[in-house]
């Protein structure tokens, strides 16, 4: 009797594994929808901020060259998706980065090496502070589970390059998946998917902090030449400058500074202006009135 039981049992789960039970479920800390559907348009009329994304390096035991290459491109990604940004490329940011001996604070002497800088708002840098791979598993006589485990940490430096100014946002994300088997049918899958959902989730938290941010930052631009009553400015069309928006124009004096930091800089208002056409799609012509200036100069929109 106990050997016909048995067979019966055997039978079953046979039957059953012919039908390979997979269960898996991604568990992630995720606010990409969120982020994505935010209405730019209605809370924000600015025109886009200019970002340049520089290093990103994966500081845990478990960082490799290509984590590093999937977090930058992600974090280029969500910036872009954002709809508040126009994200530039820079080549040899790197170099420019180690000649400004980067820290929580530029320094006055080292903004001159902004200049290379001139046509970007903002810097953005990541650094990954914990990235962790987990497995755990249960095991019986005729199935066994096994769930993957992904944690990330990253912080992203923001420089503003105007002023100098850096802080840092972090963004921390996970992502976990759990397979079942039974006789052996079925499959564990990989690390990659997670460790790509864990990065994205880390980097899109630390996006919105860095949105939200920024959203209460006003907008500005350089004036980059001065011809009569004709300005050229560094944004355009690209950055969704809409010709007829009325503008401020205002005269940057010297730096203010507090205990060896720049705060800002001292500004007078100069005239208004008006975009009247875009050179390329980077540059604007403002119709301007007011007084004589020299650069350099900023506009802003018109309260």
């Amino acid at each position: 009797m106990k050997r016909v039981l048995v067979g019966i049992m055997a039978l079953s789960l046979l039957t059953n594994c012919g039908k390979t039970s997979i269960e898996s479920t991604i568990k992630k800390d995720d606010k990409i929808t969120n982020l994505r559907e935010y209405d730019y348009y209605k809370i924000n009329k600015a025109p886009k901020k200019r970002v340049v994304i520089g290093k990103v390096k994966n500081y845990s035991r478990f960082g490799t060259a290509r984590t590093d290459l999937v977090t930058k491109d992600i974090l280029i990604s969500e910036f872009s998706n954002t709809g508040r940004f126009t994200v530039l490329e820079r080549g040899d940011l790197d170099t420019v980065m180690e000649e400004l001996a980067f820290s929580d604070s530029l320094g006055q002497a080292s903004l001159l090496a902004r200049q290379k800088f001139l046509d970007t708002d903002f810097v953005v840098v990541g650094s990954v502070t914990k990235y962790a791979l987990n497995t755990t598993g249960n095991k019986s006589l005729f199935s066994k589970s096994k769930e993957q485990r992904a944690e990330v940490v990253i912080e992203l430096k923001v420089i503003d390059v105007a002023s100098g100014k850096v802080w840092t946002e972090t963004g921390e994300g996970s992502s976990s998946v759990e397979f079942s088997t039974i006789l052996g049918a079925g499959t564990y899958g990989s690390y990659t998917s997670l460790e790509n959902e864990a990065f994205r989730a880390a980097v899109v938290q630390a996006v919105e902090k860095i949105v939200k941010k920024l959203d209460s930052m006003g907008w500005s631009a350089n004036v980059v030449k001065k011809t009569g009553d004709t300005l050229i400015i560094n944004s355009g069309m690209e950055s969704d400058l809409a010709i007829g928006t009325e503008l401020e124009v205002y005269k940057v004096g010297a730096p203010i500074e507090y205990r060896g930091e720049i705060l800002g800089y001292d500004e007078k208002l100069v005239g208004s202006g008006v975009v009247t056409d875009y050179i390329g799609e980077n540059a604007s012509k403002i119709k301007y009135e007011g007084e004589n200036f020299t650069v350099p100069a900023v506009v802003k929109i018109k309260k």
